[in-house]
């Protein structure tokens, strides 16, 4: 139980760092929560079910699980493409995105989170 402990306390505190930069981009005008609707429901439930799930997977697989995936996020970043110009235009809709890649990312991001932000850049 020590492990969720761990990971809930890393959860809090980037809890806090999102809602500060969600705050200070609502409060210039650079979020239309209209226009994000579906895909803030598919990551709010994205994230709370990979929350749920590290409930649920027994300690000793969190113990195998846990440093596998933080190999992976470091090859990841070592092999994977890398962010260009070229890259900044939407691939899919916003829609097929936020159920998709959204509650995919962010189901990772509930159950683990390191280096989820660079999934979504």
């Amino acid at each position: 139980m020590d492990d969720i402990a761990a990971i809930a306390t890393n959860k809090v505190q980037s809890s806090f760092g999102t809602a500060s930069a969600t705050w200070s981009c609502w409060r210039a005008g650079r979020i239309n929560f209209g226009l994000l609707k579906w895909p803030l429901a598919s990551t709010l439930g994205g994230a709370g079910l990979g929350a749920f799930a590290v409930t649920i997977v027994y300690t000793r697989w969190r113990m195998v699980l846990l440093p596998v995936l933080q190999i992976a996020i470091a090859l990841y970043f070592l092999f994977g493409p890398k962010a260009s110009d070229e890259d900044a235009h939407a691939r899919l809709t916003p829609l097929a995105y936020s159920t998709v890649a959204g509650g995919g990312i962010d189901f990772y991001d509930g159950f683990f989170r390191p280096g989820t932000g660079s999934f979504s850049s």
